[in-house]
């Protein structure tokens, strides 16, 4: 099984037009998109990926429901949240961890703000909002993407819920300049 294609983030660029002030360094920000379309699955043991249950090898991660990131040069962080059903109910909260790789494919972990790199994606389902009546939106967590030229985001934890569905739940991202 292959990659999905490489998604690129879209930064707005170019010269400010008439009425735009900008000042930089300067904030951007990405609409939500997607990075993983089946967070209820870890990353396949079998391809290599995974060693004593944690994902080490990213660059061995080849299901198509992983999307690999190219964030551009603007973006300093990336935000993660899971999109989940509202019927979904006692949850097993997903875990991943980040990778960045540089243009001479040398992968290195991605970290939250207190160094962490396994990170749960915590769900509240009384008080995450909703997006219509089908889905709910985590609060997000922000890894430090550190200059990576691609990013991954790796499903070390599956998704799970006892009721509901989970199928076409997703991990999403955003990417943020927040220097």
């Amino acid at each position: 099984m292959a990659l999905s294609s490489l998604t690129a983030a879209d930064i707005p660029v170019g010269l400010p037009s008439a009425g735009d002030q900008r000042v930089f360094p300067s904030s951007i920000q990405t609409d939500w998109f997607t990075i993983c379309t089946a967070p209820d699955a870890i990353d396949d043991s079998a391809s290599g990926a995974i060693a004593g249950g944690k994902v080490v090898r990213p660059d061995l991660i080849d299901r198509a429901a992983q999307t690999v990131i190219s964030p551009g040069p603007s973006g300093t962080h990336l935000l993660i949240a899971l999109k989940y059903n509202t019927d979904a109910g006692t949850l097993t909260d997903p875990v991943v961890r980040c990778f960045g790789c540089d243009r001479n494919g040398l992968w290195y972990n991605l970290v939250d703000g207190s160094n962490n790199i396994e990170l749960t994606i915590a769900t509240a389902p009384t008080t995450d909002p909703l997006s219509g009546d089908t889905y709910k939106l985590t609060k997000p967590i922000i890894v430090d993407m550190r200059g990576a030229f691609q990013v991954i985001v790796a499903v070390q934890t599956a998704f799970a819920a006892v009721t509901g569905t989970v199928a076409d739940s997703e991990l999403l991202g955003k990417i943020i300049n927040s220097r």
